[in-house]
């Protein structure tokens, strides 16, 4: 039995504003160096691993949510997918800006692009339109986890460079809403099938997995620092113990697959007044209001 918006008031969506979309910004990353995090080349190769996958992985949810919204009749969630996709639009093309930055110290950006471009736009080709529906609604928590994680912790963004920040920011201030998003859609097209959510959730994660290790591997092989046993040190420990980045998304990630999960709004980093207040300050601005969303 189809779920009603009865269920969950007047409308599916639970994202309580309008997503905002920045059409002002003006991206710099003349100041960014291979080593643009921690001054650590390993710890930026994640990030970089990061920033590599978002234009694919932008293109592949709007692939799932683009032929859907002329089949939803609800005003408020149609609102919520059109301001996703068109600030997912944007993250793309800011994140290819600092891809060709990164490329000009060397990195061979390029090559891995092409490799997960074309891994995504396969995965895409073959996958059913609720599949896909799937896909982005596990994406999409994934992401918003990293948001909560960034903008709970401002020692992640205070590590890297002035533009990298700035850049990180922006995206995680505006993914912190779009779990929510991804998940009504999920709840409106496939009636929270939780088989349905389960497996297309691993699908999602395997996928992930498979391009962050990919990636990571051409870019930190075919450069030509040597890693060295610290760098692997401080590594794990980003990863594991301070932040804790790599520990902190895996539980993140474990809740989407509870029966009771829910996608609950966060009001101290997902679509409250503090996060609106950011979106409508200067980017300069941006590393402290985040930070101020913390507290």
């Amino acid at each position: 039995m189809r779920l009603s918006a009865r269920d969950f008031g007047q409308t599916f969506s639970r994202t309580p504003i309008e997503l905002p979309i920045r059409r002002d910004l003006r991206w710099d990353f003349d100041d960014v160096e291979a080593k643009f995090v921690a001054d650590s080349l390993l710890i930026s190769l994640v990030w970089a691993t990061f920033s590599v996958g978002a234009p694919a992985t932008e293109r592949f949810f709007v692939l799932a949510t683009r032929p859907l919204i002329d089949r939803v009749a609800d005003e408020k969630l149609r609102r919520d997918m059109d301001g996703m996709l068109m600030q997912e639009a944007m993250h793309a093309a800011a994140h290819i800006q600092f891809n060709r930055a990164l490329a000009a110290k060397g990195l061979s950006i390029a090559r891995a692009e092409a490799y997960v471009d074309d891994l995504l736009a396969r995965t895409a080709k073959a996958s059913p339109p609720m599949e896909m529906v799937g896909m982005l609604a596990a994406g999409e928590h994934v992401m918003t986890t990293m948001a909560r994680i960034y903008l709970s912790d401002p020692s992640i963004g205070a590590a890297m460079s002035p533009s990298a920040r700035r850049l990180l920011d922006y995206h995680m201030l505006e993914e912190a809403e779009h779990g929510a998003v991804g998940r009504d859609v999920f709840r409106y097209f496939c009636e929270d099938d939780y088989w349905l959510r389960t497996t297309t959730g691993l699908k999602f994660l395997l996928l992930n997995f498979h391009c962050f290790l990919a990636t990571i591997s051409i870019l930190g092989n075919d450069g030509a620092a040597k890693m060295s046993v610290r760098d692997w040190v401080r590594f794990w420990e980003y990863g594991l113990v301070r932040p804790g980045l790599f520990r902190r998304i895996a539980v993140g990630v474990a809740e989407y697959f509870s029966p009771f999960h829910d996608a609950p709004i966060d009001p101290a980093a997902v679509s409250g007044p503090a996060a609106q207040e950011a979106m409508r300050a200067p980017p300069s601005v941006w590393g402290s209001v985040a930070s101020g969303l913390a507290s």
